[in-house]
């Protein structure tokens, strides 16, 4: 018995000799991959189509400046000029009378297809085309006015690529 234990033993240790203890190719975990639309995607510049909107309880599409809208809102016909990976131009023509038209440049990220200013209020525009994208006509759902109550808060937006 004594020698069977023996044996064993000495089995045990050529089993731990022969495994070595440094390390070997580590497994990493995979790189975060991107999904849907990223800021590459929508460098150039995009010019206002329309807008979907409801207003005084009908929901209508507006496809130029509709002063009934615009005297209540602003940001009626949004176009984005300008676009980096980092930064964008937002601007309107449709304004009030003796308004300037309304042009800021903001810098932007998108995270889960949402395209967020970075201004101290920021405005957030869902991309509710992300899954049929397809690099010249992006539509624009504004989530969160960031506080200004005069933007067409729940509109969407469809821009065409200039």
């Amino acid at each position: 018995m004594r020698k069977a234990v023996y044996l064993l033993a000495i089995m045990f240790s050529l089993v731990l000799a022969s495994t070595s203890c440094e390390k070997g190719d580590e497994v990493t975990p995979e790189e975060e991959v991107p999904s849907g639309i990223q800021p590459s995607d929508i460098v150039g510049s995009w010019g206002f189509v329309s807008l979907v909107f409801e207003f005084n309880g009908t929901t209508t599409t507006y496809t130029d400046c509709d002063t009934e809208l615009n005297r209540d809102y602003d940001g009626v016909t949004l176009g984005i000029d300008n676009v980096t990976t980092t930064n964008m131009t937002l601007y309107t023509n449709c304004i009030d009378q003796n308004e300037k038209p309304w042009r800021v440049d903001y810098g932007y990220t998108i995270k889960d297809n949402v395209i967020t200013t970075d201004n101290t209020y920021p405005f957030k525009y869902q991309i509710v085309n992300a899954t049929t994208f397809d690099g010249t006509v992006l539509k624009l759902k504004l989530i969160d006015q960031g506080g200004n109550t005069t933007l067409p808060l729940n509109g969407t937006y469809t821009l065409e690529k200039l």
